[in-house]
């Protein structure tokens, strides 16, 4: 009994660390996807305002057709 109990506690203890750690770790990826979709959003927008022959309504069409695509 106190044997499996040590086996336990030992197993257990990586574990925990490891689950705090894998949190931590997605919630920073969260962090930097969100970045870079904010930024390539930014700048296809600054692409599709670099075409002077679409009209207004439909570049902004156009940005956010792009950004549901996503």
């Amino acid at each position: 009994m106190r044997g499996t109990q040590l086996i336990h506690s030992i197993y257990d203890f990586p574990y925990a660390i490891f689950a705090s750690h894998t949190l931590s770790v997605t919630m920073y990826e969260e962090k930097i996807t969100r970045k870079i979709f904010e930024s390539s959003t930014y700048s296809r927008a600054k692409v599709i305002s670099n075409f002077p022959k679409v009209s207004r309504k439909r570049r902004n069409r156009a940005h956010i057709g792009q950004m549901l695509s996503y």
